[in-house]
């Protein structure tokens, strides 16, 4: 998904009880674009198995002096001049976590989980977050190779490191560390029962 408001925003774009699963991009934001002057609001979703980067970094070329092409993108890129509120969200299994050069964005109650996923050509380590304002981020559990590739995610409101969420096969996390972060599916209604 890209989302492009040109810096004319009367409300954020809504994502809630979304999956964005086995996505592929040549650059950015392989599950989602916040591009420039954009703001979304992201509530219980799932990002697996997305892959950025998969071909010539047309925006490293740019040379925007944020970011860093020899990592990549994240499966969710935040632009400068962007904002992203994501609450209650996984990111597991991704070629990159978030990559968030804007400012103001908020990660609460989430977790970033081994997003080390091969595939893209950025030649340097995965990461789960590579993000210029931080303070943002609180409440989330947060591991992979490498965890905060800028140092700005204050380390007392977050866990690092945490144990293993043994996530079951809909990615909801079973051990009971996680019992109020990430994502859970949504369950269908049940079919009303006809009476006579």
């Amino acid at each position: 998904m890209s989302v492009e408001h040109l810096g004319m925003i009367q409300e954020p774009t809504l994502f809630r009880d979304c999956v964005f699963r086995d996505n592929r991009t040549q650059t950015t934001g392989s599950a989602i674009d916040l591009l420039h002057g954009s703001h979304a609001t992201i509530e219980n979703c799932l990002f697996v198995g997305n892959v950025a980067n998969m071909g010539v970094d047309v925006v490293g070329l740019l040379g925007g002096a944020e970011y860093r092409p020899e990592h990549g993108s994240g499966a969710l890129t935040v632009f400068d001049g962007s904002r992203a509120a994501v609450s209650r969200c996984t990111f597991t299994g991704n070629w990159n976590g978030v990559d968030d050069n804007g400012s103001g964005s908020t990660y609460e109650r989430s977790i970033f989980w081994k997003n080390t996923l091969k595939g893209g050509i950025s030649p340097e380590s995965r990461y789960e977050f590579d993000i210029i304002d931080g303070a943002g981020v609180r409440g989330s559990f947060i591991h992979g190779d490498i965890n905060d590739l800028r140092d700005t995610v204050d380390k007392k409101v977050n866990t690092m490191d945490p144990p293993d969420p043994r996530f079951d096969p809909q990615f909801s996390p079973q051990a009971p560390q996680y019992a109020s972060v990430g994502y859970r599916p949504v369950k269908s209604p049940t079919p009303a029962r006809e009476t006579r």
